[in-house]
């Protein structure tokens, strides 16, 4: 699944266009330079680590789906299936198997974040 939305190819359009046709106060423009650059630096990050977080949650589907017993590890069976509830004795298991990685996704998104 994408990490982000809007998607990266979205978000490269957007900045394109905003910067063939940049607000005429300089303040706005201003401002918006530095979301630009803020939206630059988590592409950055996305390009960089994207890869290895689609691969860990890849992983994590895997595993959560034969912890749950599940016939396949499509994504949407996974997602229904936690959706049903019931999984307390699981629980447990899939937050300590999915707590690393929302923090590799903080990691791309909001670096700075206090651990």
């Amino acid at each position: 699944m994408p990490i982000n939305r809007p998607f990266a190819s979205e978000l490269k359009t957007a900045i394109e266009q905003y910067r063939e046709n940049p607000d005429s106060d300089p303040r706005v423009d201003g401002y918006y330079q530095k979301i630009l650059a803020h939206l630059e630096a988590l592409l950055a990050r996305e390009s960089e680590l994207g890869d290895a977080f689609a691969s860990g949650e890849a992983a994590r589907l895997t595993s959560t789906a034969a912890l749950l017993n599940l016939p396949d590890d499509a994504l949407e069976t996974v997602c229904t299936r936690l959706a049903g509830g019931k999984l307390d004795d699981v629980l447990p298991l899939i937050v300590e198997l999915w707590l690393p990685l929302a923090r590799e996704k903080l990691e791309i998104d909001s670096p700075r974040y206090r651990k």
